[in-house]
């Protein structure tokens, strides 16, 4: 190697081996915040669920999936609380979960559906329902990112 560049090398390996570490310290510090759309933790349900017709389950196929409503005053957070706790393993790949306003089947997602967020396991999943949930017939949307096609549709009521 020619000895100019050896020197080059050498300068730019040690302004790499200081510069880094900082960049990466500072993208860190300065990266946006992007809100949960989806409670990982089990949240702080202020008051029961609500009265029995609160909690269904629903089945497609190898799919069934038992969902409770739960009131909660978590500031920030809708005050309805959707519980989906499947009750075998989903065998869907990618499966995400999506609300809608009214009562037609929908055939593809569209812009006005909600992501809820996706579900995972067989352990309880939270998800905060949109404020339109609390005073307008809906119904949750069961999609898969790897079939790319609509698995299932539930209808959706929240009681007043």
């Amino acid at each position: 190697m020619i000895l100019s560049h050896r020197k080059a090398h050498f300068w730019s390996a040690i302004a790499l081996a200081c510069l880094l570490p900082l960049l990466f310290s500072i993208g860190l510090i300065f990266r946006p915040d992007y809100p949960f759309t989806r409670l990982e933790i089990q949240p702080n349900i202020s008051r029961p669920p609500y009265a029995d017709h609160s909690a269904f389950t629903w089945q497609t196929g190898s799919l069934q999936l038992k969902t409770r409503l739960h009131q909660t005053t978590l500031e920030g957070v809708s005050p309805i609380l959707l519980e989906i706790s499947p009750l075998k393993p989903i065998k869907i790949p990618d499966p995400l979960l999506y609300w809608q306003i009214g009562t037609e089947k929908p055939t593809k997602i569209t812009e006005d559906m909600v992501l809820l967020g996706s579900l995972r396991g067989t352990s309880p999943q939270y998800f905060p329902l949109p404020p339109q949930a609390i005073q307008q017939k809906g119904q949750l949307i069961l999609f898969s990112q790897g079939y790319k096609q609509i698995i299932a549709v539930f209808p959706l009521s929240t009681p007043n």
